[in-house]
């Protein structure tokens, strides 16, 4: 009591209430507290309102929540009329999220004292957050007419324009605001902010760094700056805000969520993982915690880490976003059946998400829980509903290009419309044929390819075969990864660039001036309509040759794609008409195994020696095996009784796809007791398992293309045949390449003679079994030297078409604007 009696003569004349209230706004609320307690006791009792009223506010700031409640409860029971009761108590029901009482109570306050800009600001606060904005702009639009000389009411104004949408009138609010105090943080940061919605992104980080010199290592000012950083591309300079910060109990989660999320973006996903293991050991009951580590995981290809992370956010609370991801995930770690489950949770709760309707689609076509008819009806209907989106376009053609019904000139016509809902996008910067002009005859042709299998996958093996092989003095190399994943395969090829970016998270347009910034040559698409592609970035045309090769087998409908790399089997003269993009031929073959393939394991005997019986064996994706496919195998093993096949897939992981295609199998008349379900093996493994093959059995009209070059490698031919589409081809193409053409068949009734004739005199196969790899090795399949050097005069030709286009162009330079792509990546 003595001291507090010294403190109030230290004060001079001011007295208890007024005292207090000058400690409340030096934040010394301990100091109030104590001085209303002692003094109230004998406090006049026409004083005890205002004082009960600031000993809760005291009581709120030392989130003293009860006691404050309390105070404003004694208050009002004395007298009703105080309005600063009414704004104190509206602050403590909306603590305890009791909106509509908050909000009465602060209507009151303005009733008893219409000039009370705190409470105008807190109602304001209020309706904001209840998505009634609209009202919140005619309550303070009135008050700074009668009060405009207040800056309190200027920086709420500014808020609620935000919620509006209204970011010049929020931005011009703050501007006036800044005027009386230009280093006021919060309204520097809320600059920030507003320039970052506008795209500013420049002016936001030159905001948010003058709010960090006014308050330096203000948490909430460094997520921000963070944020802004990261969303620049500019992750490690966001890590070094955030890394130095005191963390408080209110904002560390956020604080290691952003930290976790920055990190990946940088490649280290370790790291990521760590911070969002200790953001959700912060706040256990935030499942965003989990849903961003199962996201950053998948973005990684750590599939089994990605769905038990997502199986945990859905413990602590379901959210549709996470069923999706998990769908994702289960998806690509071919547990189809699990997928659709999760999916279907979270169209329950997001009918119109795009995403999700694709993936589920995706989902029961691969669990075989609809027919091919009902798949492509659902691709279209999407599509019809969402005409640019492009992940909706892209599955129904992927779908189509292996369509039997769906003839290539219709194949090409949807393409078209693919390419025409991009015709928004302009290209990027003057002429390309110039600068075409002005490259120096010394300096390397330079090639870009943008790809995001850039790993252990088809794309990454084939893709091999140049890397290693092309000349790097006079070729220079530039990769444009669309995936985080890396193994050693990318190691290998990543080697051999002269430039390597991770562009995952990159938007179209910035990757375009990337892309062009590196003033490439001739750029490559690698992935056609296959998932993760960045076609849509393409129509920006950031270099001046643009082709697609490799990962895909059909026109990508692309007007900015000049050139398709083909062979003239799987495209040949009658054929080009099936694409919009000019068909450029590799003298023998597009694709190319090269020498990826290790020489161990060895080549078998043909089990028929032993067995005494053939095993046809068919090792394909589950979408490739339709019924026309199946009618064939059937007839096979009717009219040779004692033959086997053998089917192994990656889509068996799951079991009950396993079970349903048994099933569907039988009904179509596969024999149960000569076949055979195997589900996936690990990579190291799994070329042993030709050993257990005499003879591959090739899907139609979508072949294999690893899967051929791999049996091959083992000793083990395939029985393909001719289609009329580049894809339908491929098998009869890669057979051809690698000197085998009599495995390659015209029709179904010559598929199965072959097939026949094997069963007939299984000797054949056996005879000639340690000899094809050395026969095929040699060969243009696997000769990556010389596919390397007929691809170098494919490139020489695309140089010499683009110069000679060049010389009939006009001189003066063209200049186009850049625009957002009108469908994302």
């Amino acid at each position: 009591m003595g001291f507090l009696l010294g403190l109030l003569r230290r004060r001079a004349k001011a007295t208890p209430l007024e005292a207090s209230r000058q400690l409340l706004e030096q934040h010394r609320h301990l100091e109030a507290r104590a001085i209303l307690d002692a003094w109230l006791p004998t406090a006049p009792l026409q004083e005890v309102p205002r004082a009960k009223a600031l000993f809760a506010r005291a009581c709120l700031a030392l989130n003293l929540d009860a006691q404050a409640a309390r105070a404003t409860a004694e208050g009002l029971a004395i007298n009703d009329s105080t309005a600063e009761l009414h704004l104190v108590a509206g602050l403590c029901r909306r603590r305890t999220g009791d909106q509509t009482a908050a909000e009465s109570a602060f209507r009151r306050c303005l009733t008893l004292d219409p000039a009370s800009v705190e409470a105008t600001v807190a109602l304001c606060e209020l309706l904001c957050s209840t998505a009634r904005a609209s009202e919140a702009l005619a309550l303070v639009t009135g008050e700074l007419q009668q009060s405009a000389a207040d800056r309190r009411l200027l920086f709420a104004s500014a808020n609620v324009h935000v919620e509006l949408g209204r970011l010049d009138d929020a931005r011009a609010c703050l501007h006036r605001f800044l005027e009386g105090s230009a280093d006021h943080p919060e309204a520097l940061m809320n600059l920030g902010v507003i320039e970052s919605k506008r795209g500013r992104d420049a002016l936001a980080l030159d905001h948010f760094r003058a709010a960090l010199r006014v308050k330096p290592g203000d948490p909430e000012i460094s997520l921000h700056l963070a944020a802004s950083l990261g969303r620049a591309g500019r992750h490690a300079e966001g890590i070094a805000v955030l890394e130095p910060l005191e963390l408080d109990d209110e904002r560390a989660p956020r604080i290691f969520s952003l930290l976790a999320e920055l990190h990946a973006k940088a490649g280290d996903v370790d790291k990521a993982q760590l911070c969002c293991a200790k953001a959700a050991t912060l706040d256990l009951s935030n499942p965003g915690h989990y849903l961003l580590l199962g996201h950053l995981l998948l973005h990684t290809d750590r599939v089994f880490e990605a769905i038990g992370a997502l199986n945990k956010s859905l413990a602590i609370r379901e959210t549709p976003e996470a069923n999706r991801r998990l769908g994702a995930g289960l998806l690509r770690a071919f547990r189809p059946a699990e997928a659709a489950v999760a999916l279907e949770a979270a169209q329950r709760e997001m009918p119109d998400d795009v995403e999700t309707s694709v993936l589920l689609n995706v989902a029961r076509r691969s669990s075989l829980n609809c027919s091919p008819a009902e798949h492509l009806e659902e691709c279209r209907r999407l599509v019809a509903e969402n005409p640019h989106q492009g992940l909706a376009h892209s599955s129904l053609l992927f779908s189509l290009s292996f369509d039997a019904d769906t003839s290539p000139e219709a194949y090409l016509a949807q393409a078209v419309k693919f390419g025409d809902s991009l015709q928004g996008v302009a290209t990027m910067g003057a002429v390309y044929e110039q600068h075409l002009d002005r490259r120096p005859a010394s300096r390397p042709l330079r090639l870009g390819f943008v790809s995001a299998d850039f790993h252990n996958h088809p794309v990454g093996f084939f893709f091999e075969a140049l890397v290693a092989e092309i000349d790097t003095d006079k070729y220079q190399l530039f990769g444009y990864a669309n995936s985080p994943k890396s193994d050693e395969l990318t190691r290998r090829i990543q080697s051999r660039f002269a430039s390597w970016e991770l562009v995952r998270t990159l938007e179209d347009r910035k990757l375009a001036e990337l892309i062009h910034s590196h003033r490439l040559d001739i750029l490559f698409d690698l992935s056609g309509h296959t998932a993760n592609h960045r076609l849509s970035m393409f129509a920006y045309r950031p270099a001046p040759i643009q082709a697609t090769w490799l990962g895909y087998w059909a026109s990508t409908g692309l007007p900015a794609m000049d050139y398709v790399v083909a062979d003239p089997l799987s495209v040949p003269l009658e054929h080009e008409h099936h694409f919009c993009e000019r068909v450029i031929r590799m003298p023998v073959t597009r694709l190319c195994y090269g020498s990826s393939l290790p020489e161990q394991p060895g080549v078998a005997p043909a089990p028929s020696v032993a067995n005494g019986f053939v095993t046809f064996g068919c090792f394909q994706a589950l979408h490739k095996i339709e019924a026309p496919v199946v009618a064939a195998w059937r007839r096979i093993l009717e009219a040779a009784p004692d033959c086997r096949l053998r089917i192994r897939s990656l889509q068996f992981a799951d079991p009950t796809v396993l079970q349903t295609a048994r099933e569907r199998w039988l009904v179509q008349g596969l024999p149960a007791d000569r076949l055979e379900l195997l589900p996936p093996l690990p990579q190291d493994v799994y070329l042993q398992a030709y050993s257990e093959v005499d003879v591959a059995l090739d899907t139609f009209p979508y072949p294999g293309g690893t899967t051929t070059a791999q049996a091959l490698w083992m000793g083990v031919p395939t029985i393909t045949m001719e289609g009329g589409t580049m894809l339908s081809r491929q098998g009869m193409a890669l057979m051809s390449a690698a000197g085998m053409q009599e495995w390659v068949t015209h029709s179904v009734d010559d598929y199965v003679k072959l097939a026949l004739d094997v069963c007939a005199d299984p000797s054949r196969v056996a005879n000639m079994r340690q000899s094809i790899r050395h026969t095929v090795k040699a060969s243009p399949l696997f000769d990556a030297r010389r596919f390397a050097r007929d691809f170098e005069d494919m490139l020489e030709r695309m140089m010499g078409d683009c110069s000679r286009k060049s010389d009939r162009q006009s001189d003066t330079p063209v200049m186009f604007s850049l625009q957002q792509p009108s469908i994302p990546a």
